[in-house]
């Protein structure tokens, strides 16, 4: 998983997550630094994160720059202007 544009601790978090020692609960206040003390982030993003940026660039309309609180995003809550409510 990556979250582009911005730099976070998700792919750090998920191989903890995913590493059998964790999974089996073999677990200690040094795990990190018995298994993770050399961990680096991969330095390419997945082709399957390319494909999904291309697939949502081709098949979003393209948005008119307009001015006002939603700059052109018609998804914004900030643009809304019949009022947003959280409803279950």
């Amino acid at each position: 998983m990556h979250a582009l544009g911005v730099k976070t601790n998700i792919p750090y978090l998920l191989a903890i997550v995913r590493h059998p020692a964790f999974v089996d609960g073999d677990l200690s206040t040094s795990f990190l630094a018995e298994h993770f003390a050399n961990w680096k982030p991969r330095p390419d993003i997945p082709i399957d994160d390319l494909l999904a940026l291309a697939a949502e660039a081709v098949t979003r309309p393209a948005a008119t720059k307009q001015t006002g609180a939603d700059d052109g995003d018609r998804f914004t809550a900030w643009g809304n202007r019949e009022g947003w409510r959280n409803v279950k």
